[in-house]
């Protein structure tokens, strides 16, 4: 009895893995047809910083990969210091990441054609709805497009 038990956990902890396998192959994929229903070449979506770079190119404009950049390092730097005021500043860098990561979700979403709503779950579901943009029906219109419901 003992000895079936372990077995079974330890074959729920495989089929864990397996999961967790196909669902990062798939992410690969999904990115990989973004990129190529863009016009951009796929492997460009394998490059690490890169790939986010591109993303920001496709549905907004660079200046805000790089504004998003510079805040990033900030709060890096600013995460282990002491004193109200640079906890401040490191709160007011963060903040404005989370800013700019919801513009994101809806320029990319309105970039395909999709609603607010999408863009909604682009930010809290990312993995499913970038699933969702790579292999699914969804057209690049581009960046022109605006913000998503137009």
């Amino acid at each position: 009895m003992f000895f079936e038990l372990i077995l079974f956990l330890l074959s729920l902890g495989l089929v864990a893995w397996l999961a967790a396998i196909a669902i990062a192959v798939l992410s690969v994929i999904a990115m990989w047809m973004i990129f190529v229903k863009a016009g951009e070449c796929g492997w460009k979506s394998l490059i690490p910083v890169y790939n986010i770079y591109i993303l920001y190119k496709i549905c907004w404009n660079e200046k805000a990969f790089v504004l998003m950049l510079v805040l990033e390092i900030i709060g890096a730097l600013l995460n282990d210091k002491e004193g109200w005021f640079i906890g401040l500043l490191a709160f007011l860098a963060s903040a404005a990441l989370l800013i700019i990561q919801i513009l994101f979700c809806d320029k990319l979403a309105g970039s395909f054609g999709r609603s607010r709503l999408f863009a909604t779950g682009l930010f809290f579901f990312n993995t499913i709805f970038i699933m969702i943009l790579g292999l699914g029906s969804s057209r690049y219109y581009g960046p022109d497009r605006g913000t998503a419901g137009i």
